[in-house]
């Protein structure tokens, strides 16, 4: 009988390297914003807005993006910024980077409220409203609490009806709190014609049990189509399926009053769950 033939160091990486690269292909755990679609993104529908709200702005790489394409004079250039984050620690920084708009120290969610922050000192981008029971004790053992103001994103929607024109951009970063701050704007969805959603979706979610079918479900009764962010475009989502809860990080848009196929090459290609699925190139 033929030996068996055993896997060699070359061929396990090549294996590996392709799993990395579908996980890739598919939106899945890519954190660089510059890989995965996400400023492609910001940078497609430049001029269908002209406000942006960065929630969870840290230490600002989504307003560096906008700043850089205002030096360069691109048609790409929202007139207003309008930032959250509640760690003083960034303070500073962030109010040097926003050249016209406001800075907001208050957390958002689904209510007015005071809540406690946990900054961890390990890594700024991780602190949040929750716990981060999903993180390593050796990780979340430095961690600084502070107490915050909890508002939510409709409280700013005279702001933004005073400051814009065209429309508004979403970005929502919250490590496991972006169900609650979505929650926290349906007046802006029922009153504002054009909005753009992009937020993240990780393992942070299962602390506060929340899900994707609840977002699918409050998106669409406010008639927003939604998308997977992927490093090549977006991917159209017609229905929520239960595979969607996965450990896997990624990155969800949502469009209201705006259809891609106006102006976004539409391409069918095939999907493991779905069958033919519309993926809208950037460009």
């Amino acid at each position: 009988l033929e030996k068996e033939k055993v896997m060699d160091f070359e061929t396990f990486k090549k294996k590996r390297n392709e799993y990395v690269d579908w996980m890739t292909a598919n939106g899945f755990n890519e954190g660089d914003c510059e890989k995965n679609g996400e400023f492609k993104t910001l940078y497609t529908f430049g001029d269908h807005y002209d406000f942006f709200i960065d929630i969870g702005a840290n230490n600002g790489i989504f307003i560096d993006r906008i700043n850089a394409a205002q030096l360069t004079k691109e048609e790409f250039s929202p007139k207003f910024v309008l930032a959250f984050e509640p760690n003083p620690n960034l303070k500073e920084v962030l109010e040097q980077k926003i050249v016209h708009g406001e800075l907001v120290q208050s957390a958002l969610s689904n209510k007015k409220d005071k809540a406690t922050f946990n900054i961890y000192s390990s890594d700024d981008t991780t602190s949040s409203l929750f716990d981060r029971t999903d993180m390593m004790p050796h990780f979340t053992s430095n961690v600084t609490q502070i107490d915050v103001n909890l508002d939510r994103l409709d409280s700013y929607l005279p702001l933004i009806e005073r400051e814009s024109s065209k429309g508004v951009f979403i970005k929502i970063d919250a490590e496991g709190v972006e169900l609650p701050i979505l929650e926290g704007a349906c007046e802006i969805y029922e009153k504002l014609p054009v909005i753009f959603l992009m937020f993240e979706y990780s393992e942070a979610w299962s602390i506060g049990n929340h899900t994707l079918k609840e977002v699918f479900y409050l998106l669409d009764k406010s008639e927003f189509k939604i998308f997977r962010v992927g490093p090549l475009g977006l991917e159209y989502l017609r229905f929520y399926t239960p595979d969607m809860e996965g450990p896997d990080y990624c990155n969800y848009f949502a469009v209201k009053g705006l259809e891609l196929d106006n102006f976004l090459n539409n391409e069918q290609i095939r999907s493991a769950t779905h069958n033919n699925t519309d993926y809208y190139l950037f460009p």
